[in-house]
Parts: structure tokens; sequence; C-alpha cells
């Protein structure tokens, strides 16, 4: 039997405050060894791997078909972060802004 994917605690509250800052969320947690979602802001797209912070840092390790993922996106030159809270997002979406600045000023 094929049991749904499991979400962490957090995802919905990282996604609804995403929402909040006009950033679009793509959920896709579903899929096994690919990220939770993509996020795009600013015309910047980024895979994301949501981690519940609470949790211990060995629960909080990518998989190995997470870690995968990561590598080869990455590999190609995509975009990829590991949030874990409000924070970390609201970070995330700064570096896209100075991403922007820098490339916009060439």
């Amino acid at each position: 039997m094929m049991r749904a994917a499991k979400q962490d605690a957090n995802h919905k509250e990282l996604r609804d405050e995403a929402r909040k800052m006009n950033v679009g969320w793509f959920d896709c947690f579903q899929l096994k060894k690919f990220c939770d979602a993509f996020i795009v802001y600013e015309g910047v797209t980024v895979a994301v791997e949501v981690k519940d912070g609470s949790k211990a840092p060995s629960q909080r390790k990518l998989t190995e078909g997470e870690q995968e993922f990561s590598d080869k996106w990455s590999s190609y030159g995509g975009k990829y972060a590991v949030i874990e809270s409000k924070a970390d997002l609201q970070g995330l979406i700064e570096n896209i802004q100075h991403y922007r600045k820098l490339n916009n000023n060439h």
C-alpha cells in the first residue's frame, strides 16, 4: 500500500507566510526524491526543502533522495534552499532582492 508523503509540521505556516509576502509558492512535497516546493519571487525561482526547525538536527537532515535532487538541481545552475522558519524564508527573500539588485546594475 502506498502512503502519502509527509509534510513537515511548519510547511503550511511557511507557505502561508510566503503568500502573504507576495511570493509564489508551488507545492510538490508529495513527490519522492524531490523538493517540497518551488518559490518564485521577482522572476527568480528557488527549489525549497522545508524542515521543521523544532526537531533535532539529526531529524532535519536531507534524505538521500532530497540530497540527490539538491545536487542535481544545483549542478544545472538551479537555486536551492532549505528553510526551517519564517526568519529563513525572510532571509531567502532578502537574498533574492540582493541578487536582483546586483544583476540589474550590470
